[in-house]
């Protein structure tokens, strides 16, 4: 993989809410306790304030069990960055258990192929299985399938639609309300009104549909922000048709002063259409830096908040399922509020190492070596 590509699913994610006194009333941060599961139950939702955090909320060692078992990892792109350090945070955290033996598959966005491959990982023996859905419908059956033969199957951040304890076992993901909130604190604070527009990912992605919605919440009492476009614009968190994609909105709309995503990686191709436009940068809000976006903003500075780890979701959800395949509860909750990881102007600049790789995410807990592992 080249070190420097800007490809990546997300899968996720994350930014924020209040206004300034002068910008009139503001809305409501939502509260934990305001958001509700998809049964309709009131599911509290923990705030990390680290990624490290969300790793190290848990503790594995409770459910290892003392029978070897497979633990099946089914991820939505790859092999790409996000899905390679998911998967990296799952291996490191099931080496703790030295029964485990992890079996991970890509799908490489295709909802068949993730379909295929659950049905690999079941003809495998797994015990569990962690998945990120792709479109969530399509998968939605064979998660059921697996469930029904005692399989327990947990997905994490983007959501399969299904309900917990009966499609799937459980599901675990950011909160989306709050972590938006937290975009909108910062922008307020920083930029304060505008035009903004929301890039996606591949048409009718679930996990583009979860942020953008939890967008128009906040900008449902903020008439002070313009939303260009009704829907997101499709990009397939791809850099280079990001970089078409935002020529061709600026040739529309003329400058726009926000761009919201949850792939800040692949905003190198959004930034690359404001300079070939002779246009000052945006500012953005969204989910997942990279080492390479890092690198190019002490070049240019543009205003940048992001919100990261959630790739660790993947590692809270090998411990759910790991506790249900040995019939033990694990307590950890299953919604998090995020931390941003970027906030500039707001003191955390993004980080840049010109010794690693372009596509890693400097937020995800590996140590150089482990992050040059993964992407050798």
């Amino acid at each position: 993989m080249s070190s420097f590509s800007h490809r990546r699913h997300v899968a996720a994610v994350l930014s924020a809410a209040v206004l300034t006194v002068s910008m009139g009333a503001c809305a409501p941060t939502p509260t934990a306790e305001s958001v509700s599961s998809k049964s309709g139950v009131k599911a509290a939702a923990a705030e990390r304030k680290t990624v490290n955090d969300v790793i190290e909320a848990g503790d594995i060692s409770k459910y290892c069990g003392g029978s070897p078992v497979k633990i099946g990892v089914s991820l939505p792109q790859g092999p790409v960055n996000w899905s390679v350090e998911a998967l990296a945070l799952v291996k490191k955290e099931a080496a703790k258990c030295p029964n485990i033996e992890v079996l991970s598959t890509f799908a490489d966005g295709d909802p068949q192929k993730a379909v295929s491959n659950i049905n690999s990982l079941l003809s495998r023996g797994v015990k569990a299985i962690i998945a990120e859905p792709v479109s969530g419908e399509a998968e939605l059956p064979v998660y059921r399938k697996a469930v029904k033969a005692g399989v327990p199957v947990v997905t994490f951040v983007a959501e399969s639609g299904g309900t917990n304890g009966v499609d799937v076992t459980d599901h675990v993901g950011p909160d989306f309300d709050l972590v938006v909130a937290k975009w909108f604190e910062w922008l307020d604070a920083h930029v304060g009104s505008g035009k903004l527009v929301y890039l996606g990912g591949v048409p009718g992605a679930p996990i583009t549909r979860l942020w953008f919605n939890a967008v128009k919440k906040q900008l449902e009492t903020r008439p002070q922000y313009e939303l260009v476009e009704p829907n997101p614009i499709d990009t397939d968190w791809d850099s280079g048709k990001r970089k078409t994609a935002m020529a061709a909105l600026l040739a529309k709309h003329g400058r726009i002063d926000i761009v919201m995503d949850e792939a800040n990686q692949s905003d190198r191709g959004t930034l690359d259409a404001y300079l070939e436009a002779g246009l000052k940068l945006p500012a953005i809000a969204g989910v997942a830096e990279s080492n390479a976006m890092g690198c190019f903003w002490q070049e240019n500075q543009w205003d940048w908040t992001s919100t990261g780890g959630t790739q660790a979701l993947a590692v809270v959800a090998l411990r759910k399922a790991l506790a249900a395949a040995n019939g033990i509860e694990d307590p950890e909750a299953s919604r998090i509020v995020l931390p941003l990881t970027v906030e500039t102007p707001g003191g955390s600049n993004p980080q840049c190492d010109q010794s690693m790789p372009g596509d890693s995410d400097p937020s995800v807990p590996l140590t150089k070596d482990e992050r040059k592992a993964a992407f050798s």
